[in-house]
């Protein structure tokens, strides 16, 4: 064999493995994403951090959203945002998103406008809304180091809108809370919460998000997003996340910022009630979005 057939063969080896070293790492990837939407989350860790060890920026960003949402790890916002950025210093969109959020909020990390919309604007300009509806909430009104710029502001809020957000250069509806009679199966749901029974919790929850009450459906998406106590749901994107019931509710500058770093747009309007259970999470999803984070046509998160 000559020198020239020789080094084609080489090439073509090194091809072939390199082709099947990346099958397999995205065949780990593909179970460790279904161990962690199963709620088996040791198996999900073990998975991704094999992969992020070896510099692969969708597991890292996983293992991000894990630590972020307390999903079978400790919540640690900071952790969160420390995989964040590896991922997102490789390219990873929705992890340079997330990071400009938590830049944009000084959650996990010191507020820094300055980098809000460095790493909003990487991932706006590949299309994201949630980083673009984030831009023009920065420019609206500008911020240190960021001086308003109208014509940035409405650049990125038809972005935004395009995706699906609501309008950002509107202003945030108040503070939810809750309804007189929601307020004491609120009570109840805080008790199960706290002895470990997410079932039970979930249910409570459930009742008085049925009655309208927009703090309760924004525990609910908690439940929702996080598996406790139901099976969980990640279409539920753009979700009405409140903390675990141990802490406060959420503003609604927090709520929308996790529903926008999610990049997935809040509904413009309400679904109809749905019959089966399997749609009922993303049915308030959208009632609490509308009701507390402002997530409709005509007012803004």
């Amino acid at each position: 064999m000559n020198r020239r057939a020789l080094a084609i063969s080489v090439v073509v080896l090194l091809a072939l493995r390199a082709g099947a070293l990346a099958d397999n790492d995205q065949d780990q990837l593909n179970r460790a994403k279904a161990a962690l939407h199963g709620g088996r989350y040791a198996d999900a860790k073990a998975g991704f951090e094999r992969l992020a060890q070896q510099g692969n920026a969708d597991a890292q960003f996983y293992l991000g959203r894990m630590a972020a949402g307390g999903m079978g790890v400790p919540q640690d916002t900071a952790r969160a945002v420390s995989w964040y950025r590896l991922a997102a210093q490789q390219g990873h969109t929705e992890a340079q998103a997330r990071l400009g959020s938590h830049y944009l909020l000084g959650t996990g990390i010191a507020q820094s406008y300055v980098e809000a919309v460095r790493w909003s604007r990487l991932a706006a300009e590949k299309g994201h809304g949630g980083a673009a509806y984030n831009l023009a909430k920065i420019y609206r009104k500008g911020g240190e180091g960021v001086p308003a710029d109208q014509a940035e502001a409405e650049k990125w809020g038809k972005l935004a809108m395009a995706k699906g957000f609501p309008d950002p250069l509107k202003a945030s509806p108040g503070e939810p809370t809750h309804t007189p009679e929601a307020l004491d199966i609120f009570k109840e749901g805080q008790q199960y919460y706290k002895t470990g029974d997410m079932a039970r919790a979930a249910q409570v929850f459930r009742r008085c998000a049925d009655m309208g009450d927009a703090a309760c459906q924004l525990q609910i998406g908690w439940h929702y997003d996080t598996g406790k106590g139901v099976a969980r749901n990640d279409a539920e994107r753009c979700a009405g996340i409140a903390p675990p019931p141990s802490r406060s509710i959420a503003s609604p500058s927090l709520i929308s910022a996790t529903c926008i770093s999610s990049g997935a747009g809040c509904p413009r309007t309400a679904a109809p009630p749905s019959s089966g259970t399997r749609d009922r999470p993303l049915t308030t999803t959208r009632r609490a979005s509308m009701a507390s984070a402002g997530c409709t046509s005509s007012a803004s998160g």
